[in-house]
């Protein structure tokens, strides 16, 4: 039986700009990046940028785990997948400690989308 992937929002089918290029979403951030509240962007306008609550900007580790199951990849995979958004400028990370100590006193990482990912979004065509 072939798995499909959850259809993810079709804003993100665009090609982002970067900051020295642009680039598109693999199948994996994709799902990633439709965690955020990508389905009311549409509305938005540059200036909109953080001014919401922060709670609806704003992801955690805890937030992504459940794409380990849907998507039937590994915390690894995931973690590189983060990683990938993280290196294309898509999402920026605010890091709350490196050991699994300092993590539970500090807390879960926090990923945001990067403005200039969020203007590419929301960008009208």
């Amino acid at each position: 039986m072939t798995n499909t992937l959850p259809t993810p929002n079709s804003l993100l089918n665009k090609t982002i700009k970067g900051f020295n290029s642009s680039y598109t979403f693999t199948d994996l951030e994709k799902q990633v990046m439709d965690l955020f509240p990508i389905d009311w962007y549409e509305t938005l306008e540059a200036s909109d940028f953080g001014l919401d609550d922060p709670s609806e900007w704003l992801l955690d580790w805890e937030e992504v785990q459940p794409l380990v199951k849907v998507l039937d990849i590994t915390q690894n995979q995931l973690k590189g997948v983060i990683g990938s958004l993280a290196n294309k400028g898509a999402i920026e990370i605010e890091e709350r400690g490196e050991t699994k100590a300092e993590k539970k006193m500090f807390g879960d990482d926090l990923y945001w989308i990067s403005s200039r990912c969020f203007e590419s979004l929301i960008e009208k065509v």
